[in-house]
């Protein structure tokens, strides 16, 4: 005699032997529902099935954030913008931005500065007084109660970027970084003056998730 035993949502089953009277369930999702049911049969045919038990696997730490976008305001102020992960592996309870200037070589040319959102909603970061005509790396990833996943990254180069005219969007409580205050941020700023009557952007964001 052995038993079947059933998990959804992809309806696989595991046999066992009858002198084994519990099984692991390997490569499930993290933080997913799931239901299973025992089957038992013989060689004249299956059995009842249990009831539906349902369940859920733990949380894990999140993968990289969706692809990050670059809209240019001006040659030293980007909005950067970056989609949820595709695998949230739980619930996302911050994000983290960190952009470094580099040379060709893509070594660092100054100090990394680092961002973290405590809101999750916020998937959307005004960063000025940028270097005019330094490229910046730029790293965003996400955190769970489990931790904090891996890093999406992508380059870019203000000064590369076709500058059309266009009214900047005025998004509310989007977080504003100055790029030559301090390494660490407590607190965000509001609309600077120099953004707000600033003549540039891009009616198109510039788009980049592989690193490019």
């Amino acid at each position: 005699v052995k038993y079947w035993i059933y998990g959804d949502p992809e309806e696989d089953a595991k046999v066992m032997d009858v002198k084994t009277p519990q099984a692991e369930l390997t490569n499930l999702y993290p933080y997913c529902d799931y239901e299973t049911r025992v089957c038992a049969y013989n060689v004249m045919g299956d059995g009842y099935d249990t009831d539906m038990v349902p369940c859920q696997t733990l949380e894990d730490v999140p993968g990289e954030p969706g692809r990050l976008a670059f809209n240019v305001i001006s040659p030293t102020v980007t909005q950067v913008s970056w989609g949820e992960p595709a695998e949230t592996n739980g619930n996302i309870t911050a994000y983290e931005v960190i952009y470094t200037p580099i040379g060709e070589d893509t070594k660092p040319e100054g100090a990394a500065k680092k961002i973290k959102i405590d809101n999750p909603k916020k998937r959307m970061l005004l960063i000025e007084n940028l270097q005019r005509a330094q490229t910046y790396q730029y790293k965003v990833r996400a955190m769970n109660s489990m931790g904090w996943g891996p890093f999406r990254d992508a380059t870019i180069n203000l000064a590369s970027q076709p500058a059309r005219p266009l009214s900047i969007p005025i998004i509310p409580d989007i977080p504003i970084i100055d790029a030559e205050a301090g390494d660490e941020y407590d607190s965000y700023l509001m609309y600077s003056s120099e953004v707000m009557k600033s003549p540039a952007g891009s009616k198109t964001p510039s788009v980049s998730g592989d690193g490019g």
